[in-house]
């Protein structure tokens, strides 16, 4: 049975005087080894980092959890 993703952790910047807040959301490997997906929001910018597979599992189990995430939203993906 896979794990639920993690919830995202939130860090709090400050820039100019400014609060600004950047968001990380781990949707797999965040309670494993394989299947690493990271989403980053930050400054209105979504960025997926990695999106990998777990090798042990087949078809949709191998994904991370990105089944609710639209790519059309993201602005940037970065493979590693």
């Amino acid at each position: 049975m896979a794990a639920a993703p993690a919830r995202a952790l939130k860090r709090a910047a400050s820039d100019e005087g400014m609060s600004e807040e950047m968001t990380i959301t781990p949707l797999g490997a965040g309670n494993e080894v394989g299947r690493s997906c990271i989403l980053l929001t930050y400054k209105g910018k979504k960025i997926l980092l990695d999106c990998g597979v777990l090798p042990s599992f087949t078809g949709e189990r191998c994904l991370p959890f990105i089944r609710d995430l639209d790519p059309s939203t993201l602005d940037i993906i970065i493979i590693t």
